[in-house]
C-alpha cells in the first residue's frame, strides 16, 4: 500500500473500518452512543482494514471490489459520517487513488503474490 492509500484509509476510513477507532465525545452519550457503536459494529462486520492480512483470497478479493464500488459509487465514507468529520470527504482524486489501488492488489493476489496484505 503506498502511503497516499494509506493516509486515505487514516483519514476516512479508520474510525469504522478498523480497531483504531477515535471514539468523540458524543459517542459516549446515549442515545446517539447507540448509533455510533451501531455504526462502527456495522462497517467492522463489512471490513476490518486492521485484518486485512488475515482474509484469505477470495474474501480479499471481494473486499477490494467492495471498495472500489462504495467509493467510487460515493457511498463511502457515509454522508453522516462526512457532515461531522469533514476531512474524511473524499476528492475524486482520492477515489481514483483508491480504486486504482484495488486493481493493483487484486492484480497481485490474482498473480499469486503471497497473501493479500502489502
Amino acid at each position: 500500500m503506498t502511503p497516499e492509500v494509506a493516509a486515505i484509509f487514516e483519514r476516512s476510513c479508520k474510525d469504522c473500518h478498523s480497531y483504531r477507532t477515535q471514539w468523540p465525545w458524543y459517542s459516549q452519550i446515549a442515545p446517539v452512543s447507540w448509533y455510533v457503536i451501531s455504526d462502527v459494529n456495522e462497517g467492522r462486520d463489512h471490513l476490518i482494514l486492521s485484518d486485512w492480512a488475515r482474509y484469505d483470497r477470495k474474501k480479499a478479493l471481494k473486499r477490494l471490489d467492495d471498495i472500489c464500488d462504495e467509493v467510487g459509487g460515493g457511498d463511502m465514507p457515509p454522508s453522516p459520517y462526512v457532515l461531522i468529520h469533514s476531512t474524511a470527504r473524499l476528492s475524486d482524486a482520492d477515489k481514483s487513488l483508491l480504486c486504482n489501488w484495488t486493481n493493483e492488489e487484486r492484480s497481485r493476489i490474482e498473480s499469486g503474490a503471497a497473501g493479500p496484505a502489502q
